[in-house]
């Protein structure tokens, strides 16, 4: 899958070329590398979705069209943002995303956060 990024600040905490400058725990940097060489090496989001370790999820509420993909497991609290996109780069904000899994090949990092801060 080919991965945008929301901005510089995204793409420097979340790109695997930055992974020595990443400010999470050794355990967090360790799994988002796995999860982002992982999402790399996928030929569409419909793999990333049926990874179980990453509990692919949407988000409620005013981040609604937005994803989430656990990072490190639940127990680690840390999750990475995600917003897929068509084969032009724009956002798909509409629909049933898990229905056109198989068709999406772009997804857009929006940030990484933890739920216990």
């Amino acid at each position: 899958m080919k991965i945008l990024y929301k901005n510089k600040a995204v793409f420097k905490e979340t790109s695997a070329q930055h992974y020595k400058k990443w400010k999470y725990p050794q355990k967090v940097k360790e799994a988002l590398l796995a999860a982002v060489n992982f999402i790399e090496n996928a030929d569409t989001l419909l793999a990333v979705a049926k990874y179980p370790p990453f509990h692919f999820h949407s988000l409620e509420g005013d981040r609604s069209g937005e994803w989430g993909i656990d990072i490190g497991g639940r127990k680690m609290g840390y999750r990475l943002v995600v917003q897929p996109c068509d084969d032009e780069g724009s956002a798909i904000k509409g629909g049933d995303i898990m229905a056109r899994c198989s068709g999406i090949k772009i997804i857009m990092f929006l940030e990484m956060t933890n739920h216990y801060d």
